[in-house]
């Protein structure tokens, strides 16, 4: 399966930002920390990035704020995935994982969509719903 990677880094850095904020937080955390950790070769502390952006999120609160830590997230998110080809499926299915174990009521505000169109069409958002148009082969 192929992966839009700028799409899976945005939509995992939502996921991840909301779980900040409820008592899953801990087993997210634990968990992103064994994948992002997992090569030998990068010397930055993914970890460390993580509890920066917690914290951050934990005494500030606001929309603003939210929206930084997802910034933060996704740029850490999307460069792991520029660099770790064997990331992107795991963390997909991490991502679905941490989506279920927070709250209904915190799933309620996050929209995970993807789209998928070939032959050099469009995908267009338009609030809730995707469409994806091909050019007529």
């Amino acid at each position: 399966m192929s992966f839009d990677l700028m799409a899976l880094a945005q939509s995992s850095a939502q996921v991840i930002a909301a779980s900040m904020a409820t008592s899953a937080w801990g087993w997210t955390r634990g968990r992103l920390g064994q994948l992002l950790s997992r090569r030998t070769d990068d010397t930055s502390d993914p970890l460390a990035v993580l509890d920066a952006t917690h914290d951050t999120v934990e005494h500030n609160a606001g929309a603003a704020t939210l929206q930084d830590a997802q910034s933060q997230l996704h740029a850490l998110l999307y460069h792991r995935l520029l660099t770790d080809s064997d990331l992107a499926g795991p963390l997909a299915d991490l991502v679905k994982e941490i989506g279920n174990k927070i709250n209904v009521s915190d799933r309620r505000q996050l929209i995970n969509q993807s789209a998928q169109v070939s032959h050099g069409g469009t995908a267009i958002q338009a609030g809730r719903d995707a469409y994806g148009g091909g050019r007529p082969a």
